[in-house]
């Protein structure tokens, strides 16, 4: 088992002050170096026990599917996200990073459901 140190591999270790009882750790991951499912150990001492907590990383890819939009045609974009464990959430955002949802006028989000690890999301636009 080998300790991850912040900085080597493009790893990233931020830890939180204590602060009411409680301390996060916050561990960002070279997404390059995960080319499969892996597990992480989160691990504290306190006051000379340890604890720990392994957490579950899920590889997964997702592939994008654009479309060129026709003046007065509805378009439909798509994602496929492979290898996933569970169901994710999934949500789609226009170029200014704006939320869209089916409750905006003209769109339609089909979220999709996990089947064999894999699932489509797709966008429909409407208006022009």
């Amino acid at each position: 088992e080998d300790n991850i140190v912040s900085g080597t591999n493009s790893y990233t270790i931020t830890n939180g002050n204590f602060n009411g009882g409680s301390k996060q750790s916050v561990l960002t991951l070279n997404t390059a170096l995960i080319t499969s499912d892996t597990t992480f150990t989160c691990v504290f001492i306190v006051e000379g026990s340890t604890v720990q907590k392994v957490v579950s990383v899920d590889h997964v890819s997702i592939t994008p599917h654009s479309f060129t939009k026709l003046s007065a045609a509805s378009t439909t974009v798509s994602c496929v996200l492979a290898g996933a464990g569970t169901t994710p959430t999934v949500e789609w955002f226009d170029s200014s990073s704006v939320k869209k949802t089916t409750a905006d006028s003209g769109y339609t989000v089909t979220p999709g459901s996990l089947s064999g690890g894999g699932l489509t999301t797709s966008l429909v636009y409407t208006s022009d």
